[in-house]
């Protein structure tokens, strides 16, 4: 999302930054019988945002469109989540094994951050979920889902910018389905330019 998104779906990303390290030295004097206190000042960092995993919501215990509405919100929110992270954790768990978007999705957040890199920006907002169709044999839902996405700025292990994806609002359409015992999993995804009529 964030055109990162889209790119993924028709290129993502976030990490961990650095470590300080600091080192005294020795005095050369012999020591003294008490021990003198020592003062290690520490650099005040900057106030963040440390994102949380969304949380399923109650609508996502219907196997229903209000349900596959609410899984599809869920969904993004995971996408989110995981680009600012580096944590796939849960979004493996959540998707289909032939989820080609699912798995493009994690081998791309896992090859930026296991190099050091992240994500900044590109923050998410579900503006409508709607089911579209409904595919009885399968039981499978599509929802459309209409999102804006702000600009996201990847960054190398040098804090270097690698890419940049512009801020965009589009559609997505998400397949999920319902498995009892399992609960809702994405079984694909794509971009879409307009809504579905």
């Amino acid at each position: 999302m964030s055109g990162r998104l889209r790119g993924v779906l028709t290129a993502l990303a976030p990490g961990l930054l650095a470590v300080l390290a600091l080192s005294a030295c020795a005095d050369d004097v012999a020591p003294s019988p008490t021990p003198r206190p020592v003062t290690v000042a520490s650099p005040t960092p900057e106030p963040s945002h440390v994102p949380t995993p969304p949380q399923q919501t109650a609508a996502m215990a219907t196997a229903d469109d209000s349900g596959a509405e609410a899984a599809a919100t869920y969904f993004v929110e995971l996408y989110e989540y995981v680009t600012k992270t580096g944590d796939t954790t849960t979004w493996e768990a959540s998707g289909e094994a032939a989820c080609g978007f699912c798995t493009t999705t994690t081998t791309e957040v896992r090859a930026l951050y296991d190099s050091g890199g992240r994500q900044d920006g590109g923050d998410l907002e579900v503006l409508t979920a709607r089911s579209v169709a409904f595919d009885e044999t399968f039981k499978i839902f599509a929802v459309e889902v209409h999102f804006r996405a702000e600009e996201a700025v990847e960054l190398g292990p040098d804090g270097a910018v690698d890419h940049r994806y512009p801020a965009e609002e589009g559609y997505l359409l998400l397949e999920v389905g319902y498995l009892p015992g399992d609960g809702w999993k994405l079984v694909t995804g794509s971009a879409r330019e307009e809504a579905v009529a």
